[in-house]
């Protein structure tokens, strides 16, 4: 379906800038060896090294959630993302990815395996991971694996 009339505003913007200039991979943030505001940066007064530009964000495409920037980091505060999901999710995209438990969901969310365009619907899922990763609730972790599921089909990954 054409994302023009099924996402807001604010997600199209988003994501044609993604595609001008796509976020760095979880990966790639970790390691800190690349500056995207250094090298992108133009001249004149504001385009300078130390200019107006902000800081390039290095943390999860998702932003932090719970003070986390990954959301299933090992220091998270959540005490369930060992739960298995109800379902597995094989992500066509990529060789051997199989996602089983909410850690697997949180990871792929986060950027960890690839770099998802941002959107209202990818936020949503990284809410519902780390909800269901907070109470353990079967029917928590069954609803967050349900929309991931429908979220993936939606960008044919699934």
């Amino acid at each position: 379906m054409d994302d023009r009339h099924t996402a807001y505003p604010d997600d199209l913007r988003q994501n044609l800038e993604d595609q001008h200039n796509p976020p760095l991979l979880q990966h790639e943030a970790l390691r800190g060896d690349f500056d995207h505001a250094l090298h992108n940066q133009g001249g004149g007064s504001t385009g300078e090294v130390g200019g107006d530009r902000p800081a390039e964000v290095r943390d999860s495409p998702l932003a932090r959630r719970d003070g986390c920037d990954v959301i299933a980091a090992p220091d998270a505060p959540q005490a369930h993302w060992d739960a298995p999901l109800p379902v597995r999710i094989r992500i066509a995209s990529a060789e051997n990815l199989e996602i089983r438990t909410l850690r697997d969901a949180g990871n792929l969310v986060s950027g960890r395996y690839f770099t998802l365009s941002h959107s209202a619907a990818l936020q949503e899922c990284a809410d519902l991971l780390v909800l269901a990763a907070r109470t353990g609730d079967p029917d928590d972790v069954s609803f967050a694996a349900m929309r991931l599921q429908m979220f993936l089909r939606m960008l044919e990954l699934a």
